[in-house]
């Protein structure tokens, strides 16, 4: 009997670490990615101010989304990264805006010019109608970067996708904004915004099953064997549930 104990004591022991090292694994690579994000921006700042330069950047900016289909088909979409990329002057007025407009999120989705241009100085005119990255970015010094929590409608539960529980469901679809102060011969010019489409952050976590070593195509959140992850605030920003 002491010895099953201690074989069980040690097999817990290393499905812990185990665990513990995957969480980690996975932490780093998010880490990773945003710092991406960071060297994007930086990037974006130093293009030449012409709709064309922003739309070679966007598309050259795509990502991978793993799934499965309504249908039941594995499938794997290519999705801009960023849902916008803007050039604001220092009135608020956007000068250069690029889009992803979807038919079919994610599934059919292209690179746009803007077709309407606004004020996003005035909260109530920003994607989401309450963001104030605008005066936040403003305010940097030359190189910081203005990082904004995820932002998004939220999507009620009887037609929110749900990975295998409802496969068919609306997936969230949010922003995380990066942000910096532009400036030309040492004078703040205006600023640029990413917005970094937030499925290419959940899509870190989205085939992690804990009890799986290998990568999955699809989680069923009723088998209770997923990953998620919080914000600082503990607000729920990557789930198999997008209601949540």
């Amino acid at each position: 009997a002491d010895v099953i104990a201690k074989s069980s004591e040690e097999f817990d022991r290393q499905a812990f670490e185990n665990l513990r090292s995957r969480a980690m694994l996975t932490s780093q690579s998010v880490a990773r990615f945003l710092n991406e994000r960071e060297t994007d921006l930086a990037v974006a700042a130093s293009l030449p101010r012409t709709e064309q330069a922003f739309v070679d950047f966007a598309h050259a900016k795509s990502g991978e989304i793993w799934t499965i289909a309504p249908d039941g088909r594995e499938v794997h979409l290519s999705l801009p990264l960023y849902r916008e990329i803007t050039f604001i002057d220092l009135a608020g007025q956007e000068v250069i805006k690029i889009v992803n407009t979807c038919d079919d999120y994610p599934s059919s989705c292209a690179v746009n010019i803007a077709s309407k241009l606004v004020n996003v100085g005035r909260p109530e005119n920003t994607l989401f109608k309450s963001e104030t990255y605008f005066d936040e970015t403003l305010a940097l010094e030359q190189d910081a970067v203005y990082v904004g929590g995820m932002i998004g409608e939220y999507i009620p539960q009887d037609r929110a996708y749900a990975g295998a529980q409802n496969r068919s469901g609306e997936r969230y679809r949010g922003v995380i904004r990066f942000a910096t102060a532009v400036f030309e011969d040492g004078k703040k010019t205006g600023i640029v915004v990413l917005a970094l489409e937030s499925i290419h952050l959940m899509e870190l976590l989205a085939h992690v099953s804990p009890a799986n070593p290998e990568p999955i195509a699809e989680i069923d959140p009723r088998e209770a064997d997923f990953t998620y992850m919080v914000d600082p605030e503990g607000w729920a920003i990557s789930h198999p549930r997008h209601f949540n």
